[in-house]
């Protein structure tokens, strides 16, 4: 018999919790603990035949009646569901058909043999392993082929099918998963140590005095905040990169910066570095460069690695507005990351005020400085739309991409463990049960509904890429007011996402709970009616005989005395 998954993690546990509910059976028949329900069953039926009377008939009848009724039905439950079938059916991690139909891409894809469309290989934590290398791990080379439950087999062919077919009716087409790519920005910096060098010293020198500079130019003009963009590359600080004649005294000169030469990525023709031949002086091999000069390097130099980099299909998924758009906010975003120097964004729905200020040293608040001075630190979330608008970890910043997506990736593992769980003490279940064909009905239900919860799961991860694709309607607003809203709008949309992700796969879990309460009760109550009413029918039967039997004496009697 051939198992089917549609996760990597199945080729282990599958074959794995095949053999060890193989081996619990194997134990309960070699030491015939297997045989406990039958005599418990034997006991039982001969107590409430003699507890019955002579009235329900021998006592002995009536016990065979009940044995034959009850080992019947237990020897189905074991051939059914305990007891495995012929070894030339046994199963193997290779022998294990892995099929897949998300039209979600987590960074991977599942090939080789038996492997699942490489267009629409969905998520999880074994995605990016090819199933050849899998196979070859020594842990999954270590279990044994061994033969399933018919149950097992039949439930695996019907619930993987159902499941299957579900996800793939799905309206979706196949894409990288957005989550996925948010989270790999977060932690995405350019390989490139001159580049990262050259940035962190510009933020030190550039772009931190630009703030301070345009600061002290509102505060002199009394200009309104609103719509300003103060990312390092934008208008109004390169304003202040080349000064302004009228403005404040000390920031009307061009603003200049020491750059190395081991630094600098771009060309060094115009650039009259120190060569002087003294290792331990400060200034060896510096030259000096306008800050607008620098901010337009690094502006082409992380441009290319947003087109060209290591991240370029990751940044293209989270890509907003047109291309020139996209390329101008993904470049911020990754000015970011290089500034902070831990490769992420801060989440900034969640951070307080004082968190921002702390980061600043990291030069992640840029623009924070220029507000404080203006209006004061009780504009929070005007100054949070700002840096949205700004584009700086518009994308990634509020939104807790790495938690949602970890959780996406381990999600079907831990499916994966839950069915293998069931299927291992399934045979425990049904001997505890004296192979009530209830508790049968129970485990191949909760089977299914472990498995179909792919389903849900796959459901919530869509809904959360609907979510995450309007993201934009939340963070291009001009307004201040409709900033605060958008940042509102944009942390309610967030938790919209992962409430989806996070809780579909729980409430599906519930509502089977609860279907199946609804559906145990009746059948018990079925039960008790029908041995209610076959004691009634009895009842009544031995009556209709009793006042036959005494009728038949009556007349006999009157038909003696009128003889007489």
């Amino acid at each position: 018999m051939t198992m089917v998954a549609n996760d990597l993690s199945d080729v282990f546990m599958l074959p794995l919790a095949t053999y060890l509910s193989g081996e619990i059976w194997s134990i309960l028949e070699t030491t015939k603990l297997y045989l406990i329900p039958f005599i418990m069953l034997m006991i039982v039926a001969m107590a409430q035949a003699r507890k019955q009377g002579v009235d329900e008939g021998n006592s002995a009848i009536q016990a065979y009646k009940h044995i034959e009724v009850g080992i019947v039905s237990m020897f189905v439950v074991i051939l059914f569901a305990c007891k495995p079938l012929s070894i030339s059916n046994a199963i193997s991690p290779s022998s294990v058909s892995v099929k897949n139909f998300s039209c979600l891409v987590g960074g991977g894809s599942v090939s080789g043999a038996g492997g699942a469309d490489a267009s629409r290989n969905g998520l999880g934590v074994f995605n990016g392993i090819d199933k050849s290398d899998f196979l070859n791990n020594p842990y999954v080379r270590l279990i044994p082929p061994s033969p399933p439950t018919l149950a097992a087999g039949l439930m695996n062919q019907l619930s993987i099918g159902l499941t299957n077919a579900s996800v793939a009716a799905l309206p979706c087409v196949p894409h990288t998963s957005m989550r996925y790519a948010l989270a790999k920005i977060d932690t995405y910096e350019p390989d490139n140590a001159k580049l990262q060098g050259l940035v962190s010293d510009f933020n030190k020198q550039c772009y931190t005095q630009a703030l301070e500079r345009k600061a002290r130019d509102q505060k002199l003009r009394s200009e309104s905040i609103k719509g300003q963009d103060y990312a390092f590359d934008s208008k109004e600080i390169t304003e202040m990169y080349n000064g302004k004649l009228d403005g404040v005294e000390g920031d009307q000169k061009q603003m200049l910066m020491k750059v190395r030469k081991n630094d600098w990525t771009g060309s060094s023709s115009a650039i009259d570095f120190n060569n002087t031949d003294i290792s331990t002086s400060e200034d060896y091999g510096v030259g000096v460069v306008t800050c607008a000069q620098a901010a337009n390097e690094i502006k082409s130099k992380l441009q290319h690695d947003v087109l060209t980099g290591d991240a370029k299909e990751e940044f293209k998924t989270i890509s907003i507005g047109n291309d020139s758009q996209a390329t101008e906010l993904n470049t911020r975003i990754l000015y970011s990351n290089i500034v902070s120097g831990r490769g992420r964004a801060h989440n900034l729905v969640t951070e307080t005020i004082g968190q921002l200020t702390d980061s600043a040293k990291d030069g992640f608040d840029y623009a924070k400085i220029a507000w404080s001075s203006v209006k004061g630190w009780n504009t929070d979330l005007d100054s949070v739309g700002h840096i949205l608008n700004g584009g700086v970890g518009a994308v990634s910043a509020a939104l807790k991409s790495q938690k949602v997506h970890g959780y996406q990736l381990i999600a079907p593992l831990v499916i994966s463990i839950l069915k293998g769980v069931l299927i291992i003490s399934t045979p425990l279940i049904l001997f505890f049960t004296s192979f009530n064909g209830k508790s049968l009905l129970t485990v191949l239900v909760a089977y299914f509904a472990i498995d179909f919860s792919r389903f849900f799961l796959e459901v919530g991860n869509l809904i959360d890429e609907v979510v995450l694709s309007f993201r934009h309607a939340a963070m291009m607003s001009e307004s201040a007011l409709a900033q605060a809203d958008s940042l509102n709008v944009l942390a309610s949309m967030t938790l919209v996402g992962q409430y989806a992700t996070f809780m579909l796969v729980g409430v599906w879990y519930m509502f089977v709970g609860w279907i199946g309460v609804k559906m145990i009760a009746p059948m018990q109550m079925a039960e008790t009616t029908s041995e209610d009413t076959s004691k009634g029918v009895g009842t009544v039967a031995d009556i209709a005989a009793g006042a036959a039997t005494g009728g038949g004496k009556g007349a006999a009697v009157a038909a003696a005395r009128g003889v007489k």
